[in-house]
């Protein structure tokens, strides 16, 4: 049809075929991607339903029972599942381990005595992560047999980037991983847990924050991955926390990572020296970020001005019934870590009372979650 002269269309009339042109695109492209499901499963796929529907009414009913008669084991409650249902977690139940994180060994010729009372004297399960990047595969064996006379467990975190220069490392030092007789590994980043599945399989993996347990179907999947357990996601406040059903590591101190980055600052800036060390970034109000030249496996970490600090939030870190407490130690030296495992004692440990963080600090996001 040919319409000669000049026509005259009203802008409303030209949006509704606009909408309509949209629309039937929309439908036309779509409808590539639709999938038709069968009207009647084949007879083998319904027998096979019908089975898994069986045997999960199996397991609903023998859970319930168990539930009613009070029968589940501790190791049912407390054991290898990073996820537990809430009303899994009865009174009376083991007071979260408490796990301190070192880089240096400042930090960790001071956390050895404090950590040796608690575990001696209080009955806690202590246990110390040993940083991989400044804690050599020479010093492996020996560090965990001096944790383990103490009663402390002793557990490698591996590196928050795992790349060529990482898996090098350790093909060439397994020997004395395995000679060195650690109780876990850290797990930094998703290409650990399948490297380590070969490594040293029967090794249980504890899984750091970066590992994102962000809601109880994350957890599940870290679970099948190959957590044995999990870090509390840090993004998450504390009514998020208790929500999500994830009983894992709770960090209560420590500075936390902004970023990780393969981009040396050192090298940028005046070329690469090979030598670990601790540098400062500055920024227009003038705070400072530290930032940890991991020159073993060639990265760099840089952390918050402030540590992240839950001194004097006891009570509600209780109510998380965390597996475990962490105290993580980075650019502090003997002293200062001395000082802030008195403090945690002070709140934590022997309960005489709420406690205040000896500087500044940030609660993270405890109270307000992230949006």
């Amino acid at each position: 049809m040919y319409v000669e002269g000049n026509v005259f269309l009203p802008v409303q009339e030209l949006n509704r075929l606009r909408r309509e042109a949209l629309s039937e695109l929309e439908q036309a492209i779509l409808s590539r991607y639709r999938r038709v499901a069968p009207e009647k499963l084949p007879d083998e796929e319904a027998a096979k339903e019908a089975a898994c529907k069986d045997t999960a009414k199996e397991t609903v009913g023998r859970d319930a029972a168990k539930e009613t008669a009070g029968e589940h084991t501790a190791e049912e409650i407390a054991g290898k599942n990073t996820v537990l249902p809430k009303e899994n977690w009865k009174e009376g139940e083991q007071k979260p381990e408490i796990s301190v994180f070192v880089s240096t060994r400042d930090q960790f010729e001071a956390a050895l005595p404090v950590l040796s009372a608690w575990s001696g004297q209080k009955g806690r399960t202590c246990s110390v992560y040993l940083a991989s990047e400044s804690f050599g595969a020479g010093s492996w064996k020996a560090a965990v047999s001096v944790c383990h006379e103490r009663g402390i467990r002793c557990y490698l975190m591996l590196p928050r980037i795992f790349r060529k220069e990482a898996e090098v490392y350790f093909l060439k030092n397994r020997q004395a991983f395995l000679e060195a007789g650690f109780d876990a590994a850290g797990v930094g980043s998703m290409e650990e847990p399948g490297f380590f599945k070969e490594y040293a399989p029967e090794l249980p993996l504890y899984f750091d924050h970066g590992m994102y347990c962000w809601n109880h179907l994350a957890g599940q999947a870290m679970e099948r991955y190959g957590a044995a357990r999990v870090t509390l996601p840090v993004e998450l406040n504390q009514r998020e926390l208790l929500e999500i059903g994830i009983r894992g590591e709770l960090i209560v101190y420590g500075y936390l990572p902004m970023m990780v980055s393969a981009q040396c600052i050192r090298k940028t800036t005046e070329g690469c020296t090979g030598k670990p060390e601790l540098l400062y970034l500055k920024d227009r109000k003038g705070k400072r970020f530290p930032v940890m030249n991991q020159c073993r496996f060639c990265y760099n970490t840089i952390y918050n001005c402030e540590p992240l600090s839950l001194f004097g939030l006891s009570a509600q870190t209780e109510e998380l019934k965390a597996a475990a407490f962490r105290l993580n130690f980075t650019v502090e030296d003997g002293e200062q870590t001395r000082r802030i495992l008195d403090v945690f004692d002070d709140e934590f440990v022997s309960c005489i009372g709420n406690s205040t963080f000896p500087g500044a600090y940030t609660r993270g996001h405890f109270r307000r979650g992230a949006e």
